[in-house]
């Protein structure tokens, strides 16, 4: 049962680095803000990197969490690895190769605690995704976030891993232009959700 306690780390994309909220910078540093003061907790560490997929997250997730000792410890990845890119038809991250990067990201968070919560993949305005805006041959559509979303809940029921689905959580008005990054609602959303499953209130 996934609680924030101790020394926090939540590793991922741009979500997790804060993009598009201009009022608080995210949902991460919402978190800062309401336990920098709890007992229970020591430091919170938004280990968020824009354009990250899990293939990067894997690559730099030990190094991430070593000097930092995590009690706690929050995924949230995969949303860059659903972008087909249209040039080589394919997704960016096969949906085998997510799952793969995902079992061994997890295998590495275990090294440090198994207080451990994945959050699921968020939907896009698919109007504004089809193709991205800064990018012709790059597009997310919702099917694919979809279907990986769906292979990531199953991969943490099957390993006894705690899961928020995220891909209903939000409203085209939580979106920044993009259609792709909440913007300041939709990381209060985010920031809620994880806050009510960390105390225990969202079971």
């Amino acid at each position: 049962m996934f609680r924030l306690i101790g020394n926090i780390c939540v590793l991922g994309d741009s979500i997790v680095y804060g993009a598009w909220d201009d009022a608080k910078h995210g949902y991460v540093n919402r978190l800062k803000e309401k336990y920098n003061q709890n007992q229970n907790t020591e430091n919170i560490y938004g280990l968020g990197i824009p354009g990250e997929t899990t293939e990067g997250l894997l690559k730099r997730i030990d190094s991430e969490l070593n000097p930092r000792e995590p009690s706690a410890i929050i995924i949230a990845v995969g949303l860059n690895d659903t972008i087909y890119i249209k040039s080589k038809n394919r997704e960016n991250v096969s949906l085998e190769g997510f799952i793969d990067n995902i079992s061994k990201i997890i295998d590495v968070a275990k090294k440090y605690t198994d207080n451990i919560l994945v959050l699921g993949l968020t939907k896009v305005i698919e109007s504004l995704t089809t193709p991205i805006l800064w990018n012709d041959d790059e597009m997310y559509f919702n099917n694919t976030i979809k279907k990986y979303d769906k292979a990531l809940e199953v991969f943490c029921n099957n390993n006894n891993i705690d899961y928020i689905k995220m891909f209903d959580l939000l409203e085209d008005e939580d979106f920044s232009d993009d259609g792709i990054h909440p913007n300041e609602k939709g990381h209060e959303k985010i920031y809620e959700v994880i806050k009510e499953k960390g105390e225990g209130i969202y079971e």
